[in-house]
């Protein structure tokens, strides 16, 4: 369960990943990722909702990650935006606090994926949530890749 900026336990987080896969990624670079998109999902869902979490192999054998949300989604002009450095619809303010975002989550998301020689694919509708796919290479054990599970 998350809580809101109020405190109050507003969201679910399902995970569904049903055997482990090695991927290449770092283990900071991956929870990086995880938290900013988590944290997008509980932000656009105010009100609660739910947020899962599912992973996978691809016919060509690399390995997907989706964070889906049932938030309020975006419009098309922001997902066209969304991953550009500074871009932001965070304006919120709570408490008297600005808590609005810097921009740069989800430009790190897409730089740290494709550093790794991965992709990160949004796709969104407004009023029916965001999801987004991280597909990553698979990877044999080894020094710099990390087990999701």
């Amino acid at each position: 369960v998350f809580k809101g900026v109020d405190g109050a336990e507003r969201c679910v987080l399902s995970v569904s990943i049903s055997e482990d896969h090695w991927v290449v990624a770092t283990e900071e670079g991956l929870l990086q990722i995880l938290v900013n998109l988590l944290f997008n999902s509980r932000d656009a869902m105010p009100d609660g909702g739910d947020i899962l979490l599912a992973a996978g192999k691809d016919e060509a054998g690399n390995i997907w990650l989706d964070v889906a949300d049932t938030g309020s989604g975006m419009a098309p002009e922001v997902v066209k935006q969304a991953f550009e450095p500074f871009f932001s619809t965070k304006k919120k303010v709570y408490d008297g606090t600005q808590l609005g975002g810097s921009g740069l989550g989800l430009a790190n998301v897409q730089a740290l994926m494709r550093s790794w020689g991965g992709s990160v694919d949004l796709t969104s509708a407004e009023g029916e949530g965001t999801s987004f796919r991280l597909t990553f290479k698979a990877a044999r054990v080894g020094f710099n890749e990390m087990l999701v599970h």
